[in-house]
């Protein structure tokens, strides 16, 4: 698959600090499936435009997944690493788990734990509890 992608972020932090970035991404995904497991692999080249900041930054995410799929979840491992161009390296991990779960033909849920490693900055690990709600249009 092939997806580019734009995303423009504007957030307001406590007081009156404000930032706003845009996002301009490419991404190629691979998938090869079997009968009890699914791999993925997307590779992702994402520039973002700092308005309020004195550089950009372009990474390159390289998300591995391993799904197994039984007849009323999915589970998933998936692991994404960000290699950072501008200071030549990894710069943060990214370890999911969770699993998909079709509520209906066209609507699913994928709860999840997250787990990151960031190099730099004043919070260096993240551990998350989230849901993804998908909804598909034909």
């Amino acid at each position: 698959t092939i997806q580019p992608t734009y995303v423009y972020r504007a957030e307001k932090t406590s007081g009156r600090h404000r930032t706003f970035e845009s996002r301009y991404r490419f991404a190629v995904g691979l998938q090869h499936d079997w009968k009890n497991v699914k791999l993925r692999h997307r590779s992702m080249i994402d520039h973002r435009e700092l308005y309020s900041r004195p550089s950009d930054q372009t990474f390159y995410r390289s998300r591995f997944q391993v799904l197994f799929p039984t007849k009323s979840i999915e589970p998933y491992l998936m692991d994404e690493v960000f290699y950072q161009f501008d200071n030549k390296q990894i710069t943060a991990n990214r370890l999911f788990i969770g699993f998909n779960r079709k509520l209906s033909k066209n609507v699913s849920i994928d709860p999840f734990y997250l787990w990151q490693h960031n190099r730099s900055g004043s919070v260096k690990t993240i551990h998350a509890f989230g849901a993804n709600l998908r909804i598909r249009i034909e």
